[in-house]
């Protein structure tokens, strides 16, 4: 479509060259990628250098690399004896999945390279969330870049951590990206029936829900009864079926504001002893589309809530820190 900024997709050694573009070794200009935001999800445009195919990512803070579906990956590298084997850790136990080689992405014209693309077999059985796309756009982005989010205008821009100046009267909230490479936040729900949680929560815009809470954090309020079965990720991990459940929430505190909620969706605990670092739960756009812009600033440890109006409300308190 005229006038779509695309993001391109090669593979260094599989694909034999790069198409014509600038350097990203040059100093980096700011630039912005329209996206749809649909059924909770932020659907990118992407295209791949040796076609003119256009192609969807899903941007996923909560994916620890690079991912491209099966399919794309046997096409951008056919050479399956080059593919690294590894394990990724989820809700059924541990999904394989391979490492493919250098990745170049192609963002506006410039060229950045990352060291590789992840892949996982069956894609649209084990991620059904990703069903009809073509691969995640996780962790590599949002630490090269500072990721602004426009939830209105639908753009992403993208813009390099070094030039970056927040002035504005946003909610700051302080950040830490773990081993995991996951980003986390502390978090304060209050319940309507008086009950409290705090705790570090997952920043998840790969993930169609509010706020989920892991059963097994202490005392929680009854749900509403609508138990359901939910296809789809658990705790930052691919391939789970979990079991959630409603429970009516007044608000959520993040850093010094109030910001009403109507409920919380509680699943049943995952299974961590796979290495990733204990969370309480998880953040997922339905919360994070209520405010007009989200700014995920790595370098500076920060997520940064821009409001639509005036909905939340500030308190006397002291910034979170880790």
């Amino acid at each position: 479509m005229a006038g779509i900024a695309f993001l391109a997709l090669l593979m260094a050694g599989c694909e034999t060259k790069s198409p014509p573009g600038k350097d990203a070794g040059a100093a980096r200009p700011e630039r912005e990628i329209p996206f749809q935001f649909a059924q909770g999800h932020i659907f990118v445009p992407a295209g791949l250098a040796s076609d003119a195919r256009g192609r969807t990512f899903i941007l996923d803070s909560g994916a620890a690399g690079i991912l491209v579906s099966d399919t794309l990956a046997r096409r951008l590298c056919p050479d399956t004896r080059r593919w690294e084997r590894f394990e990724l850790g989820g809700a059924r136990g541990m999904v394989e999945g391979y490492r493919i080689g250098r990745v170049s992405l192609n963002l506006g014209g410039w060229h950045e390279a990352f060291r590789s693309a992840l892949t996982i077999p069956d894609w649209e059985t084990v991620a059904p969330h990703h069903w009809g796309t073509d691969g995640t756009l996780g962790y590599d982005l949002f630490q090269r870049w500072v990721a602004r989010l426009d939830f209105k205008a639908l753009t992403m821009k993208l813009i390099p951590p070094g030039s970056f100046n927040y002035s504005g009267g946003g909610i700051v909230v302080p950040l830490r990206v773990g081993e995991d490479r996951l980003p986390r936040i502390r978090l304060e729900l209050n319940f309507k029936d008086g009950t409290h949680l705090e705790g570090e929560f997952m920043v998840d815009t790969g993930i169609d829900e509010g706020v989920l809470v892991t059963q097994g954090q202490g005392a929680l309020p009854q749900s509403r009864g609508n138990e359901r079965a939910t296809p789809g990720r658990s705790m930052a991990t691919i391939g789970a079926v979990v079991e959630e459940r409603e429970a009516p929430l007044v608000s959520v505190i993040l850093g010094s504001a109030v910001w009403p909620f109507p409920a919380v969706t509680l699943m049943a605990a995952s299974d961590q002893r796979d290495g990733r670092e204990p969370l309480t739960g998880v953040v997922g756009t339905k919360l994070l589309a209520q405010f007009r812009t989200v700014i995920f600033d790595y370098r500076r440890k920060r997520l940064i809530l821009e409001p639509d109006s005036m909905a939340a409300s500030r308190r006397d308190s002291q910034d979170n820190e880790f």
